[in-house]
């Protein structure tokens, strides 16, 4: 009895390790790559990047190039918020215009309106039972001049306002030595000094929200380094390519190539297939598999921020320059689209015209899709910028620049006309060419050149 019983776990084991080597050979050796499924790219807390970081002293605000600097700010301010029972008001008093002029602190702009539990990546704990969770475009760091270990966050809305005040019992090191360092006159110097428009008379009246810009005149221009696009796949039959492809893949070893037209396609011929097309675009689409679960908005961007950060499909170069530009939700396919725009190394934006994003046809520099908890498409960029050694200085004026955006909207007849933002950018329109660096204003997320409307047919 005793033999039959051990005969029995032996022929067990031996079953089990065939199933094992059968699979082993078939599927090859699964382990170290990045599909898109649940199990691999978790919605762990991970916060949104902003679009621009600024250190406001006293009205005179100062743009944080730095990503590592910018990264440290973020994440001390993310921290400090996760703390348990947090004081937050909900109708504060102060006026956001009045506070900027009359204190010192840290401004984080983001690229679309988004709750705080969005931007943290987790809810968060209140003392009052009343709290309601808002849309915000920017969040405000004021430091209590009078106590270090002190400091009040301020939750500004679309159109400017204050809407919720948080106060921190906590030093917040990092962002003091920041806007210590640019309240030295001395540090400051060689820094560009930008306004806000609330605080300008001549200006405030054309926004319906708020904007940063610089101060410029002929003495002090805004400089834009000149760069073109240039593919980071110089032959797509080089094992560089492969490389970003096969981190989409289970497993790579099985996936099929197929030579196309304008480019090469990647299948495993279950429920991927990933294209790299010549012009500098990379695009995947995942067969939906029915799957219930559903996902908070929460844990949806979670999710998508996570994909970014550990899939090697993505250039390290264009991750460093992403922010997180809009959301939209397909109504009848139900999949949300997470779409990202760009910074260049001197923090200034890159546009992509119209014509340019049909010419490759993308919505942004990356988009990634959604359903329920699943990952199910995304198109990126396979793209660097190339400096070429070309300046460009803009001297022209806020108020003139305004001006000529007006003239060139098409819209002087709309009436209250105004604009949602204001800012020198980097504008793409041939992707085979140098880039324009040129006075941008937006409205309803169209952007407006001082000299021509971006093309929108």
């Amino acid at each position: 009895m005793n033999q039959n019983i051990a005969r029995l776990m032996v022929l067990s084991i031996l079953v089990v390790l065939c199933i094992w080597q059968t699979v082993t050979l078939w599927l090859g050796d699964m382990s170290g790559h990045n599909f898109l499924s649940t199990s691999t790219v978790s919605y762990k807390s991970s916060y949104v990047q902003a679009k621009q970081t600024w250190s406001n002293i006293g009205g005179n605000i100062y743009k944080i190039i730095s990503d590592g600097e910018q990264e440290e700010l973020l994440s001390e301010i993310v921290a400090a918020l996760k703390k348990e029972n947090l004081d937050i008001e909900s109708s504060p008093k102060e006026q956001y215009a009045k506070l900027l002029f009359a204190s010192k602190g840290m401004i984080y702009e983001f690229g679309t309106a988004l709750s705080l539990e969005e931007i943290m990546g987790t809810s968060i704990n209140v003392q009052t039972k009343k709290y309601t969770a808002i849309k915000i475009k920017e969040i405000y760091v004021e430091l209590d001049q009078n106590n270090e270990y002190k400091a009040y966050v301020y939750l500004i809305d679309e159109e400017a306002k204050i809407r919720q005040k948080i106060t921190l019992n906590t030093q917040l090191k990092s962002v003091t030595g920041v806007v210590n360092l640019y309240a030295n006159e001395v540090s400051g110097i060689n820094s560009k000094l930008y306004q806000s428009s609330l605080g300008n008379i001549n200006d405030s009246e054309f926004f319906v929200g708020h904007a940063f810009y610089p101060l410029m005149n002929a003495n002090d221009p805004v400089v834009g380094k000149i760069f073109c696009f240039k593919p980071i796949i110089s032959d797509i039959k080089d094992n560089e390519l492969e490389n970003y492809v096969n981190n989409l893949f289970r497993n790579p070893s099985n996936k099929t190539t197929n030579k196309v037209k304008d480019g090469i396609v990647f299948s495993d011929n279950l429920n991927i297939s990933v294209k790299y097309h010549e012009m500098g675009t990379l695009e995947f689409k995942k067969t939906f598999i029915h799957d219930e679960s559903k996902l908070s908005d929460i844990e949806k961007l979670n999710k998508i921020n996570a994909f970014i950060e550990e899939s090697e499909a993505i250039p390290q170069v264009l991750k460093r320059g992403l922010y997180l530009q809009d959301v939209e939700t397909d109504q009848e396919t139900k999949e949300t689209y997470y779409r990202f725009g760009y910074r260049y190394i001197d923090g200034e934006v890159v546009l992509l015209s119209e014509m340019v994003k049909r010419k490759l046809g993308i919505n942004a520099f990356l988009e990634l899709g959604i359903k329920n908890s699943e990952i199910t498409s995304g198109k990126w960029l396979m793209v660097e910028p190339e400096f070429t050694q070309e300046e460009v200085q803009i001297t022209m004026e806020s108020t003139e620049a305004i001006g000529k955006i007006y003239e060139e909207s098409g819209l002087l007849e709309v009436e209250a006309f105004q604009l949602s933002g204001l800012e020198c950018a980097y504008i793409v329109q041939d992707i085979e060419r140098s880039v324009a660096f040129k006075w941008v204003g937006f409205y309803k997320s169209q952007p407006i050149l001082t000299i021509e409307k971006i093309d929108n047919e």
